[in-house]
């Protein structure tokens, strides 16, 4: 922004100071100085510079918008990050209330899904490596409820009856933690990308 500034000011001046001089100089004497036409064109050339600089970061801006908002319609905040902030997963839960944080896991490592915002990019990179993890903790973790196929469950129904195992405890304690872990996570990218998004408006 400051660059800009800067083109921008040196520009109007190289353009507006030998223009003055010309009109001066042709009133007086009817002469032209061709230092002050190569002024003018370095001043146009500033100009178009800024111009075009402008014009390319609007451009990136305006494909991290758009990027940003296939983000939260692809990955909205309910029901995924609700469940992962709320639910003590010793209990059942239904699979399709994690349908757009596996989809997230699954679509979001492309290219062209990627900020060109550096400091975006890095943000979202952290974020899908920590869902990645998550998706990994619920893959090795849980299986499908065998009563009901809608659902998952760190409970397998054939050891159920009794005292809960400690392995069950243990899967359990590990998925509770990596959702709390996860989901603030996602509020701050989104938070951050908001923001920073609306500051380059």
């Amino acid at each position: 922004m400051i660059l800009r500034i800067i083109f921008l000011v040196a520009g109007i001046a190289a353009i507006a100071f030998p223009s003055i001089n010309i009109v001066i100089s042709w009133s007086n004497d009817k002469t032209f100085n061709p230092s002050d036409g190569s002024s003018i064109a370095a001043g146009i050339v500033a100009l178009a510079s800024t111009y075009m600089g402008v014009s390319k970061e609007k451009n990136s801006v305006r494909h991290d918008r758009d990027i940003f908002a296939k983000f939260l319609s692809d990955f909205p905040h309910n029901p995924s990050i609700q469940l992962l902030k709320d639910h003590d997963f010793g209990g059942d839960y239904y699979s399709s209330e994690l349908r757009h944080f596996f989809a997230f896991v699954r679509e979001w490592d492309r290219p062209e899904l990627e900020f060109l915002d550096k400091r975006i990019e890095k943000k979202r990179k952290a974020l899908y490596a920590s869902a990645h993890d998550l998706y990994e903790d619920f893959m090795r973790e849980t299986i499908p409820n065998d009563r009901n196929p809608e659902m998952s469950t760190v409970y397998p129904w054939n050891q159920r009856g009794g005292q809960r195992p400690e392995g069950v405890k243990q899967s359990a304690a590990t998925l509770n933690a990596s959702a709390r872990k996860f989901a603030p996570q996602y509020d701050e990218f989104v938070r951050y990308a908001r923001k920073r998004l609306s500051m380059e408006a």
